[in-house]
């Protein structure tokens, strides 16, 4: 029924109930009479209330613009797609990836989600500068200043400032494919109740974390002209620290972060600010968490057991450097892969990931090293 003539019965039974009621004023009701009349106006209400629900409803869908409409019902259909994929191997072909090898390109929701348990995962990849996914298949070029920042001098009101000009450079990054593989039992797949998506999530973050910070660290400990080494005597001191936090320009250090070694992590807890002062380093105005410098000089310090060198040894135990000028490209999207024919015997599928990334190092200025014994 259409709204006003929902609203006409509502009325009519209303009236209903109230010219029963005036007709037997002082008389005999019968109750059942009155309960049938009574019963019939509270239906109507009803069904008056449950339509004007709905009109209500439409309105508010119509004043959404039909793009974003459009948007959330597509993602949830991906989703809903997706999660069948894993659950069962069932691939929509609107929405598959890499066909030819039985792929699956996974929602914009999945991916974004991974994306923020990566860097949960590794809080020293959230300092890395993470450039927008795109979509190129071969490498690209990243634009860079190869000139130190201008001086600023104070003039006369009609001196002729100094002009400077500005060299540019740039640096490649190349597509690179990282793969991880997980192995789930097809029983566990199956039951409905069981957040599978997480899982994976949380697996591939752990993966992919590990993996770009291993890559960053590997920029951090390229040999370069620019770089400066600060040599230890086989133990810390607070002077270390300083003076590695000073090997940086003052316009670098102050955009720096420290990635220190798990020896140099220990070391710190125990070091003390030099041979002539015994208070520890952690009386310094440092940050600890968990007993752990999560701060030291001032910035911010980030663990790695990723980096192997240790005090006694000549080799890399700590960096400090602007980690921003590690630019991290992801190319394309995130690819799934199902497989169950390879560990069908056993009763499990195999799922793989597959996500491209390059990575490059814009300033080799912004470096300073920590090392073991000479």
């Amino acid at each position: 029924m259409r709204l006003h003539e929902l609203e006409a019965r509502v009325a009519a039974a209303g009236q209903a109930v109230d010219a029963y009621l005036d007709e037997h004023d002082g008389g005999s009701i019968d109750p059942a009479e009155l309960d049938a009349l009574a019963a019939e106006h509270r239906t109507a209400v009803a069904a008056l209330d449950a339509r004007r629900a709905v009109s209500d409803a439409r309105a508010e869908l119509s004043s959404e613009p039909a793009a974003a409409v459009a948007s959330d019902v597509g993602a949830r259909g991906a989703s809903d797609d997706f999660s069948r994929y894993l659950r069962t191997g069932e691939r929509r072909t609107q929405t598959a990836g890499t066909a030819a090898a039985g792929g699956y390109l996974v929602p914009d929701t999945f991916v974004a989600e991974l994306v923020g348990e990566i860097e949960s995962a590794s809080p020293f990849i959230s300092a890395l500068r993470m450039l927008p996914a795109i979509s190129s298949t071969g490498s690209v070029t990243y634009p860079t200043l190869a000139t130190d920042i201008p001086a600023i001098a104070t003039l006369s009101e009609l001196a002729t400032a100094a002009k400077q000009d500005l060299a540019f450079g740039e640096v490649e990054l190349t597509p690179t494919r990282y793969a991880v593989q997980t192995e789930i039992s097809r029983q566990l797949l199956i039951t409905a109740g069981y957040p599978i998506e997480a899982l994976l999530r949380e697996r591939y973050a752990e993966a992919i974390s590990r993996r770009l910070e291993a890559l960053a660290i590997a920029q951090l400990a390229a040999p370069t002209s620019n770089r400066t080494d600060v040599t230890t005597s086989g133990a810390v001191a607070w002077a270390d620290f300083v003076s590695t936090y000073l090997a940086l320009p003052p316009n670098y250090r102050r955009r720096g972060s420290w990635v220190l070694s798990d020896d140099v992590v220990e070391a710190v807890a125990e070091a003390v600010i030099g041979t002539a002062d015994n208070r520890p380093v952690a009386t310094m105005g440092n940050s600890w968490r968990d007993g752990v410098a999560d701060q030291l000089v001032g910035r911010p310090a980030f663990e790695s057991e990723l980096i192997t060198g240790t005090l006694s040894t000549v080799s890399d135990v700590a960096y400090f450097a602007d980690l921003a000028s590690i630019l991290v490209q992801p190319f394309g999207g995130v690819d799934l892969v199902r497989d169950d024919v390879t560990a069908a015997g056993t009763g499990r599928v195999i799922f793989t990931l597959n996500v491209f990334y390059g990575i490059a190092r814009t300033d080799d200025n912004l470096i300073s090293a920590l090392r073991g014994k000479a």
